[in-house]
């Protein structure tokens, strides 16, 4: 009952298919799984051990399930950083996460170098896309020097999978620990809740920073679903990727849910959505039965904490 078994399974039942989709670009379940593995052994050569930590900043990208991935696998507790965050804001949650590298999309470069006093010169900085700063490594660079060798590490049930920083509304923000049985215990909560099964296709356009959203495309990869993510909410893409993708669920906030009931969808068919998962704020009453009325009964409302 551990996070990464979930990847080496869907390697082996589901080689072929797609795992997680963005834009043009597609990773197999195979692809995953040696990308996963290839960044343990590649974690292991810069001297990082069972339970140190890896922090992200990031928005939703396909190296941010590669980093998930070796996280869960590798048994190094994942931080996901907020990246609307300033790098004044993000200090605190740094100092008190303590990680041992850092994976920085290049739009958060400067921010992440901003942090550079508190990190430390131990900290293994890896850009996740662009031109790796000077000092920095190149995730592509990492993984292609590295062995795909199924990596077979001391990882219990118990042990911490994520540290998800809380909103920090009355004081500073805090890292809930969140063990592998509890994510994998909410996950088949989840997928039994929603009945999905492999051939459910899910849009993902949540931060995968958020709780929320990496438990909903946690629990499609239990079920070797393949995720379509989104690195923003842009309605009329979202109607495009359901309508040209057939698409079957999405997680949403009800704003989201106003925006796409403005959105025209005559150019766009959406029946093959069976279900939308909303939460994080209440509801409209209106507003659901306008959602309703457009799309049928096929919502769910979630609640959950950090």
């Amino acid at each position: 009952m551990t996070l990464g078994a979930i990847i080496s399974r869907n390697a082996r039942m589901y080689p072929d298919k797609p795992a997680f989709v963005l834009g043009g670009r597609a990773v197999t379940f195979a692809e995953h799984n040696s990308r996963v593995n290839r960044l343990i052994h590649a974690l292991h050569a810069h001297g990082l051990r069972v339970g140190d930590r890896l922090a992200i900043l990031s928005r939703n990208s396909l190296e941010y399930l590669d980093v998930y991935g070796a996280g869960e696998t590798g048994g190094f507790p994942v931080a996901p950083l907020n990246f609307r965050l300033t790098a004044g804001e993000l200090s605190g949650i740094v100092e008190n996460i303590e990680p041992r590298a850092l994976f920085v999309q290049a739009p958060y470069f400067a921010t992440a170098a901003e942090l550079a006093d508190i990190l430390g010169p131990d900290v293994l900085l890896v850009a996740m896309d662009g031109s790796a700063p000077s000092g920095w490594a190149s995730l592509e660079g990492v993984l292609a020097s590295a062995s795909d060798a199924e990596a077979q590490m001391p990882v219990a049930p118990d042990d911490v999978c994520y540290l998800m920083s809380t909103s920090g509304t009355t004081g500073r923000p805090r890292a809930a620990m969140l063990t592998h049985r509890g994510q994998w215990l909410d996950a088949l909560a989840l997928a039994l809740e929603m009945r999905l099964g492999a051939a459910d296709r899910h849009l993902a356009t949540m931060p995968l920073f958020h709780v929320g959203g990496r438990a909903i495309v946690l629990a499609h990869t239990l079920r070797g679903c393949t995720v379509h993510l989104h690195d923003g909410f842009d309605a009329s893409a979202v109607v495009r990727e359901i309508a040209t993708h057939r698409l079957t669920t999405t997680q949403v906030v009800p704003t989201m849910v106003s925006w796409l009931l403005d959105e025209p969808l005559e150019g766009g068919d959406l029946s093959s959505l069976r279900l939308v998962w909303y939460a994080s704020a209440p509801m409209p009453v209106e507003l659901l039965r306008r959602a309703i009325d457009r799309l049928g009964p096929i919502f769910i409302q979630g609640y959950g904490q950090t």
